[in-house]
């Protein structure tokens, strides 16, 4: 059974009412983190209405400071069995912060729907977030120029994580994530 994780190590995900793309480029200008991302990436791969958001979190360290980004899992398609996912992250915020944010919301959806699959649409050559555990994502596709970006048209890149992959991984991330770090 996969536990509903809402924080690991120094990272929590605190639940907020849905935002469409355009919201979350507002939530993450408000918080001074959107030079991460684009408006343009965030309006296309995001949900374009709060109705398809599922769920969404603020990213933030756990001992209750300022937002370090955000996730969600929008267009839920209970027949199809899949849901996608969307972290974004200050890189400010370190990796780990990216990887705890990405790794809880995905085994947030697998622990809430009987979901085959968790997709990750990015316009990066790579789920940068979930590197530490690039076995278990699959990359589904690439559509060509298919993002418009700052006046240019970027690749979009999908990725997936399965269920019986993250069953067989996705608890021992967790945990190697909630260690403590030593310093170096």
């Amino acid at each position: 059974m996969i536990f509903p994780h809402l924080d690991v190590g120094t990272t929590t995900l605190r639940p907020i009412d849905p935002l469409d793309g355009a919201g979350v480029h507002r939530f993450l200008d408000r918080h001074g983190l959107a030079g991460a991302v684009s408006r343009d990436v965030l309006t296309e791969l995001w949900a374009s209405s709060p109705g398809e958001v599922a769920a969404q979190f603020e990213v933030a360290p756990r001992d209750g400071g300022p937002p370090a980004g955000l996730s969600g899992l929008h267009r839920l398609d209970l027949n199809g069995g899949h849901v996608q996912a969307g972290v974004f992250v200050d890189p400010a915020a370190g990796a780990e912060t990216g990887a705890a944010a990405a790794a809880l919301t995905v085994n947030y959806a697998f622990s809430g729907w009987s979901v085959r699959k968790v997709y990750l649409w990015t316009v990066e050559q790579a789920v940068g977030e979930l590197s530490g555990v690039s076995e278990i994502v699959r990359r589904e596709a690439t559509l060509r120029q298919f993002v418009h970006d700052r006046g240019e048209l970027r690749d979009l890149n999908i990725f997936a994580v399965y269920r019986e992959a993250w069953q067989s991984i996705g608890q021992d991330l967790l945990q190697r994530l909630s260690r403590p770090r030593t310093p170096c």
